[in-house]
């Protein structure tokens, strides 16, 4: 009987050329995975340090504006240390420098923030500055921070009206800059 005739016959399968070539091809992919994989890692291990060092120099960025802030409306360098370094805990070991050495209200403060930190075997020097013009201190809260008391006559820059709003954060429109400047 022929069996290349029968219909039921099964088709040869050739062990020639094609089947090898498709055996050999079949290591190559593992092949490629061991150099690639490596690679991959080293970039995710880049990403990773990236992404850590920007959170930490946006972190002394706002220990910086924080430690304006307070000193803006406080005279006390300890109270601007604090609050600085309470508004970045992750970061240990930062320093801080406010200058002037000491500010009155007018002058303007500015406060620097440092930390150094490392990545693998290098060591990057993390700095960030915020500025501020120190306000008129109206008394000492909680912490030294300042609040106005009740029964202290308002001497910051802008005086309650009788209506109760403050005096250049209502705009009554043309009729009343009019009336300001002496006009009709």
């Amino acid at each position: 009987m022929n069996r290349a005739a029968s219909p039921t016959a099964r088709p040869r399968v050739s062990r020639g050329r094609a089947a090898s070539s498709r055996r050999s091809q079949g290591g190559s992919l593992s092949l490629e995975a061991v150099f690639v994989l490596p690679v991959i890692a080293l970039l995710a291990l880049g990403l990773l340090n990236t992404v850590t060092v920007l959170r930490d120099v946006l972190l002394l960025h706002e220990a910086a504006r924080v430690g304006a802030r307070v000193a803006a409306t406080s005279t006390d360098r300890s109270v601007v240390a604090n609050a600085a370094r309470a508004a970045a805990p992750e970061l240990a070991g930062i320093e801080l420098t406010v200058t002037p050495p000491s500010w009155e209200p007018g002058d303007v403060v500015t406060v620097r923030v440092s930390a150094t930190r490392r990545v693998g075997s290098t060591s990057l020097a993390l700095r960030a500055t915020a500025h501020a013009r120190a306000e008129p201190t109206l008394g000492e809260g909680i912490g030294g921070h300042p609040f106005w008391q009740p029964g202290q006559r308002n001497v910051g820059p802008l005086q309650p009206w009788t209506s109760g709003t403050w005096a250049g954060l209502v705009d009554d429109g043309p009729a009343a800059r009019s009336r300001e400047r002496g006009g009709p």
